[in-house]
């Protein structure tokens, strides 16, 4: 007959289980876990602190072309001063743009030439001739028509030609 092990060796039956120490748990985490938590936290802030400010410079830039679109609206096509109140709206919006010393003492040639510069290519060379228009008695409906889709198309397009135009960028 074989004898049991605690009959065996009298020690062994002495002797107590292994503890296992406790898991390891999720808080706290290691030194670098945190520092790389807070990073990321930190860079989410700055990113949207970064992308708020982005926002509101461009709410800035379209503010006065917003407001020279809804007195653009509120303009008659048939109107005989439209082609002067429409020269002096884009005036006024060019000169929030570009600078008063730069835009103010345009007229003309250079005026128009200003002016296409914003627009895109396949409509430049419109306001020339339907501005030239101006000292007319009755322009055109449709010329006056024409003329506020161009202001319009102008209006849209500023914002974007003049912060292109101010990091050294191409016209649109």
């Amino acid at each position: 007959m074989t004898p049991t092990t605690a009959t065996a060796n009298p020690a062994l039956s002495a002797m107590k289980d292994i503890r296992l120490p406790p898991e390891i748990g999720f808080w706290p985490p290691a030194p670098a876990i945190l520092a790389l938590f807070i990073l990321a936290l930190l860079s989410l802030i700055a990113l949207s602190v970064w992308l708020y400010l982005r926002h509101q410079q461009k709410r800035r830039q379209q503010a006065p072309a917003k407001a020279a679109l809804q007195l653009l609206s509120q303009l008659d096509s048939e109107d005989p001063q439209l082609m002067l109140q429409l020269s002096a709206l884009l005036k006024r919006c060019a000169i929030s743009y570009g600078g008063r010393e730069q835009v103010a003492s345009l007229t003309g040639e250079c005026w128009y030439q200003y002016l296409d510069q914003a627009l895109p290519v396949k409509q430049q060379g419109k306001f020339q001739r339907l501005l030239q228009q101006r000292y007319q008695m009755r322009p055109s409906a449709e010329d006056g028509e024409e003329l506020k889709t161009l202001c319009q198309q102008w209006l849209l397009c500023a914002p974007s030609y003049y912060r292109r135009a101010s990091k050294g960028g191409k016209s649109c």
